[in-house]
């Protein structure tokens, strides 16, 4: 397991020392001009070579094999994690690693899936993870249930990624659930890539709470999407029609 992690870190050529050193200077640069958050730019890490081939995708249950990588590219420092909920307290590198060794013992102990309302999107053809899917219940009682789409790895950003992933994600719940009428979506207006996202997959903004994120100092909405099963189910028969033609 050790060699897979060491392995991870020399693929993309950034141990956790480096990603640190790196955080630090982008805050204190940030601090300096007074840089305002957005969006991700596209990132042109996959190489030239594959740039016009579709990346194709899955979503699956998190491995054993998984956990070493998984550690790497949730690292405190990454990204992503400006954009995924920077209003809440992001697990520390001691905290991170001692939730994956929890998950590490809970395969060891013979349990298939200890992670069970997530699912990792990985690459189709090398199984190199890319992000994740999840849900949680808003309100159990009600069977109001939300989902997140995350992208992780910067090397898939601006590749369409996430709208495939949240696709298959939205079509699966509905239809290994089919108690559910409705499924939410919320983010932050910080985060005009998801925002675009929702509307893009056929969610309807529902509620939008003013001021009610603190991100770097500064307030920001929360905004809730939804999407209703027969919705879906009319979005879903309109792109089967014109698959057919």
């Amino acid at each position: 397991m050790k060699a897979q992690s060491e392995a991870c870190k020399k693929s993309y050529g950034k141990t956790h020392a480096e990603l640190n050193t790196k955080a630090q200077t982008k805050r204190s640069m940030g601090a300096q001009t007074g840089a305002q958050t957005r969006a991700p730019e596209k990132a042109n890490t996959l190489e030239d070579a594959n740039a016009d081939k579709p990346i194709e995708i899955e979503i699956r249950n998190l491995m054993q094999s998984d956990l070493d990588c998984y550690v790497f590219w949730f690292h405190p420092n990454r990204e992503f994690h400006q954009f995924n909920g920077p209003y809440y307290g992001r697990k520390s590198e001691t905290e991170l690693t001692e939730f994956v060794e929890y998950l590490r013992r809970a395969f060891l102990n013979g349990e298939e899936n200890p992670y069970p309302q997530k699912k990792m999107i990985v690459n189709r053809e090398t199984d190199e993870l890319i992000g994740q899917v999840s849900w949680y219940w808003k309100s159990q009682e009600t069977l109001w249930l939300e989902i997140g789409v995350v992208i992780f790895n910067e090397n898939y950003w601006g590749h369409g990624i996430g709208y495939r992933a949240l696709t298959l994600w939205t079509e699966e719940l509905f239809t290994q659930m089919p108690e559910l009428a409705r499924l939410g979506l919320t983010t932050w207006s910080g985060n005009f890539r998801m925002m675009h996202l929702a509307e893009k997959l056929g969610f309807v903004k529902e509620a939008v709470y003013r001021k009610a994120r603190i991100v770097e100092g500064q307030y920001y909405d929360s905004i809730s999407y939804g999407i209703l099963r027969e919705e879906w189910d009319v979005i879903k028969s309109s792109e089967n029609k014109r698959v057919k033609v």
